[in-house]
């Protein structure tokens, strides 16, 4: 009946039912006035919290609190970008979130693939004028269009044949997850020193002793290092889930401390641990404003001499430190005496400046991108899963100073082992306490995908050589651009098509793309695969990405009615299946843009064949069968054809004639 509300399979938009919740906060845009002041003990019945005791004190007045209006929000707090997930879970016969079938009402019944996760690309509140009920229309990617009907209220097959309400859910809070175990911070030490020996600038003036960075090729403690694919924040729900092998890379990233010029070697800026503790460097700094203490070192004491030394070492990195802090946090070490309490306000500032002074360095590939100045590095696996990192050589990426201390933040954990399945994970560990104190519940509706096992070195030998026969590196002919297209964006690009034009000066390539799921692409994916072919992309090639030629159509058809059927019904069952739309219960129309694309030609028997399965169709007769607005007609051929970069189209909007015109002619009707 009416009642029965599905989505069908292909939406890209829906509306939440949403409600009002009152802030915590009064608004602070209304006038304080006497008025709207109210003591605690007026409103203790409301729930206002009063200290025991404190009523029976001489001269006790409970402090003010105010009336004034407190400002309305909404529930919901939905942004565009934001994941949903749509399941077919909420039982409205039981308190508990059951899974059901939309029509017995059983959990034996439910359909666990039922779920569906979607990346919100527009969300706008609105009111219903009629029932003043506050909603939320929410639109979302093409590419997560729904790949089944979604059902919100069902009637049951079985008697008493009740309305069951409440089926789908739309879940929020979702966040993206991958299989890897976070370990400690694990020093690497620091960057060798070699000295440089120089000859000498004079008689009796050798020259000074220079410094370079040695060999530093730091092995990661733990074995079996993640390896993740970049992640695209902009990306349809869709793809997140799958990933490139290819393009995976290590999930380690490495922090070190600049260094400053020492008399022997190289001093760091600061240690490190300081990122966690910045109190730590509070009294190195203050120990500047005192003068340095009488040097009564015995330099027979090799002890004494060697602490001397460093004293002298941290106070030179102090120095250099002070002078690059902010200037709030010289005026705040200023006002600091040794031996003072340090101030929240004091480490807040210290750790903003130690966070802007250190050094990051990001993995790559390889470091055949990467500038001389670029902090890049590469992980190499060697047979037992050892991670090896490599930098650069000065040219291909920076190399580290020498006497730089790094640390290393990794991940371990990969393979199929981390495909759980769905409603898998049940628990969640933190060392925040306000997040154990938040989450009430956690799960994952949807089950894990992506973990491959690494490739052993013995297969990657084998197969290196013949790699570049199975991936294409480069195009050479302009079908080879359309291959690439269709290879590299599966979930966006239903086909692709290639020409080679000559401009009278140079080559062109026309590359045509026919996207999944409608007739115009959007301009982010065109964008998108402009960039992608440019490596690709032959010498003496210019690319051109544009969407494929649409070939609106003109058909005129007179159907005959079955005796005993209504003219009305079958003229909106012709109609549907001729449409470009997706029906109820997801199939598609004829004219579906992806039933038709690049070349492939409408055979007039295959319409007719679509069109006699209607109930209640008797005959069909085909008046005209062309191209719109094109005088040829192809009745008697029994086919249009396309060319190679051409794809028919027929939508039968009245709004939009030159999309195609359908006529509809019914005979023998009642």
């Amino acid at each position: 009946g009416e009642r029965e509300v599905c989505l069908p399979r292909g939406t890209t938009h829906a509306t939440l039912r949403d409600e009002y919740v009152e802030d915590a906060e009064p608004d602070a845009t209304q006038p304080e006035t006497p008025e709207n002041e109210v003591y605690e003990s007026d409103i203790v019945a409301s729930g206002a919290d009063i200290v025991p005791g404190q009523q029976e004190q001489v001269g006790y007045k409970p402090p003010p609190v105010s009336r004034r209006p407190r400002r309305r929000g909404r529930r919901l707090q939905l942004e565009p970008g934001d994941i949903l997930i749509f399941e077919e879970v909420k039982n409205p016969e039981t308190d508990g979130a059951t899974l059901i079938n939309p029509r017995t009402g059983f959990a034996a019944d439910a359909n666990p693939k039922q779920r569906h996760a979607v990346r919100l690309t527009r969300v706008t509140p609105r009111v219903d004028r009629l029932y003043g009920q506050p909603v939320l229309d929410i639109e979302w990617d093409s590419r997560d269009a729904l790949p089944f009907p979604l059902c919100i209220s069902a009637v049951a097959k079985e008697p008493p044949c009740e309305l069951r309400e409440n089926i789908s859910v739309a879940r929020g809070n979702v966040i993206l997850v991958d299989h890897g175990q976070r370990l400690p911070e694990e020093p690497l030490g620091e960057v060798p020193v070699e000295a440089i020996l120089r000859p000498c600038v004079d008689e009796n003036r050798p020259a000074e002793i220079g410094f370079q960075a040695g060999d530093f090729s730091p092995v990661l403690h733990h074995t079996l290092l993640t390896f993740s694919a970049p992640l695209d924040p902009t990306g349809p729900a869709s793809t997140r889930l799958r990933q490139d092998p290819r393009a995976a890379l290590p999930a380690v990233r490495l922090v070190s401390a600049p260094v400053v010029p020492g008399d022997d070697k190289p001093l760091p800026l600061f240690e490190l641990d300081a990122l966690d503790n910045p109190a730590q460097v509070v009294p190195d700094l203050a120990k500047l404003k005192l003068a340095p203490a009488a040097d009564d070192t015995d330099t027979r004491d090799e002890q004494a001499r060697k602490k001397k030394k460093l004293e002298e070492e941290k106070r030179r990195a102090a120095r250099y430190l002070q002078g690059m802090l902010s200037p709030k946090t010289r005026r705040m070490m200023n006002a600091y005496q040794p031996g003072e309490p340090v101030l929240p306000e004091l480490i807040n500032a210290l750790a903003a400046d130690l966070r802007r002074l250190v050094l990051r360095w990001e993995p790559r590939y390889d470091l055949l991108d990467s500038g001389p100045h670029d902090q890049h590095f590469v992980v190499e696996m060697d047979n037992q899963r050892f991670a090896h990192l490599r930098f650069g050589d000065g040219d291909l990426g920076r190399v580290p100073p020498a006497g730089m201390p790094f640390v290393a933040r990794y991940r371990v954990g990969n393979g199929p082992v981390g495909n759980i399945g769905a409603e898998g994970i049940k628990h969640i560990v933190s060392t925040r306490r306000a997040v154990i104190d938040t989450v009430q519940r956690v799960r994952n509706p949807l089950p894990a995908q992506g973990g491959t096992l690494f490739q052993p070195l013995e297969d990657a030998r084998l197969q290196a050589p013949y790699a570049f026969q199975h991936n294409m590196q480069r195009a050479i002919t302009a079908q080879d651009y359309a291959d690439i297209v269709v290879r590299d964006f599966p979930g966006e690009v239903q086909r692709a098509g290639g020409a080679l034009r000559w401009t009278g000066s140079w080559y062109e390539v026309l590359v045509a793309v026919d996207p999944r799921g409608g007739t115009e692409a959007d301009p982010g994916l065109m964008r998108a695969i402009r960039g992608h072919l440019h490596p690709f992309r032959r010498m003496g090639h210019d690319v051109v990405v544009e969407e494929v030629q649409y070939v609106p159509l003109e058909i005129d058809l007179t159907v005959c009615l079955q005796t005993g059927h209504i003219r009305g019904h079958v003229r909106q069952a012709v109609l549907d299946v001729l449409s470009a739309r997706v029906l109820p219960g997801g199939r598609r129309g004829f004219f579906h843009p992806d039933h038709l694309t690049f070349g492939q030609p409408v055979y007039l028997s295959a319409l007719v064949a679509a069109v006699q399965a209607v109930p209640g169709v008797e005959n069909v007769i085909v008046h005209r069968f062309a191209r719109l607005d094109e005088v040829p007609n192809f009745v008697d051929e029994g086919v249009i054809h396309m060319g190679p970069l051409e794809a028919a189209r027929l939508d039968s909007d009245p709004n939009f004639p030159e999309n195609g015109i359908l006529k509809l002619r019914m005979g023998d009707e009642r």
